[in-house]
Order: C-alpha cells, then structure tokens, then sequence
C-alpha cells in the first residue's frame, strides 16, 4: 500500500481485514504526515502504519517520525520514493511525447501547469477559476483534461511551474526540478519541501491572480535515496524479509 492515493477508506479496509487474518501488511510511502488530524487522510496514515507489519519510508525524517509513534525499529526499513523511480524511468519517454503540439503549447517553460483535485480545492474552484482567468491574461495556464500518465509527465516536464493539491505531483515536480506551488497550508510531502522545488501557497486563491512565474524557482537538493533504485530497495528486502513469515 503507497501513502497518498493509497490512504483512502477502501485500503484502510483491507488493511483491518488482513490483520484481523493475520496476513502480513507491507506499507510504501510510511510516516508521511501533513501534521492536519481533521483530515481523514492523515488518520488513515496513522492507522495504517499502525497496522502494517513492515514499513518502508521514502526519507529519514518519516523514519523519525514513525519512532515518536511508537512504531519498533525493526519493522522499519528507508528504502527512498517509489514515485521518484517511476519519473526517472519515464521522463525521457515522456519528453518525446506530441502533447505540447496536440495542444498548441509552448514547450520552452512559459506555462503554468495546474492539477488541482483535491476535495478542498473542488469546495473553491469558483474563485479558483476566476484568478486563474486574471492570471490567464498575462501567462499561458494549462489545465488538461485527463491524460495519460506520460502526456501528463511531458507537461509537468516543460512547466514554467506546476500549481497543485496533490501529493505525488509535489514528488514528481521535485524529481524534474521543475518549480511547484502546492496550493494548501499542509504537505505531507516535506521532503520536497526541505530539498525540492515545492512551496506552500496558501489557500487564498487571490495568490494565484499574483503569480509570477520566474519568482517562484527552487533550486532542489539531491533527497538521499530519491536515485530511482527504491524499487530495487524493496524488492530485496521483501525476499529477505518473507523467509521469516510464520507458515499458516
């Protein structure tokens, strides 16, 4: 189970049904916390890590923040972003695509991207919207339709920066270098933004008519372990790891 998109009610289900079972429960993306426990979200984070019998972290300070929970060492492993290892191996497919020309976009970075989703952004797209439209007179905005994942990818590539509410576009943004504006007071993504490109906006969409493209660049650090081989990370400890489950 992958933190993020993987936090809903249908996962935290399943995982109540596999321990009632005693079926081992192998946790991705753990000790992600955006600090909000009005969010059912992060309560979902809490209670899966609570439940999975291995954890693995995509950075040290999830690691550090498992262990204030009182999650054991031992189930612990830092094995790095499973997101990162999917950008890295698509990205320079993703730079091929004709999307820009489908489109009629600029590829040279002159375009803000946005991908908001979120059910607390959907409450405000009105006003979302409208300084969008202000901000539109002076800067190109894309926002797609759905898309496949490396047509999105090939945007996300060639942004003058991203405006977004998800998670894994902060990880991806952050993998490209590419400036990214999370639009919210709360990411559980704070690696990206202690070494990426990704920064808090707010939740006043009045911020978004402000925009300005060039202000906005982070010039990201390498995140340990964000080398594209936490798949790899894994897999390895996943073979060691099962010559210890108990037979059933």
């Amino acid at each position: 189970m992958r933190g993020g998109g993987g936090d809903g009610d249908a996962v935290l289900e399943g995982a109540l049904t596999a321990s009632t079972l005693g079926i081992p429960i192998v946790r991705l993306g753990a000790g992600l916390r955006s600090g909000d426990r009005s969010e059912d979200e992060e309560i979902s984070r809490v209670a899966l890590d609570e439940l999975a019998t291995l954890l693995f972290a995509d950075g040290e300070d999830a690691v550090v923040q498992l262990l204030s929970e009182g999650i054991p060492r031992e189930r612990i492993r830092c094995a790095g972003s499973t997101v990162a290892d999917v950008v890295r191996r698509w990205q320079f497919a993703a730079a091929r695509r004709r999307i820009h020309a489908d489109l009629g976009i600029d590829r040279r970075r002159r375009y803000l991207l946005v991908a908001l989703g979120r059910r607390e952004s959907r409450k405000r797209m009105a006003e979302i919207e409208a300084a969008l439209a202000v901000l539109g007179e002076r800067t190109q905005v894309v926002v797609p339709p759905p898309l496949e994942y490396l047509d999105f990818l090939a945007l996300e590539l060639a942004a003058g920066a991203v405006l977004t509410d998800s998670a894994c576009v902060q990880e991806e943004t952050t993998v490209l270098g590419v400036p990214c504006l999370t639009f919210g007071h709360r990411s559980e993504r704070a690696l990206t933004l202690m070494f990426g490109t990704n920064a808090m906006l707010g939740d006043d969409p009045a911020e978004i008519a402000d925009l300005t493209l060039g202000a906005v660049a982070g010039i990201p650090q390498p995140i340990p372990l964000w080398d594209g081989a936490a798949g790899r990370r894994i897999a390895k400890e996943l073979l060691e790891w099962s010559g210890t489950w108990p037979e059933r």
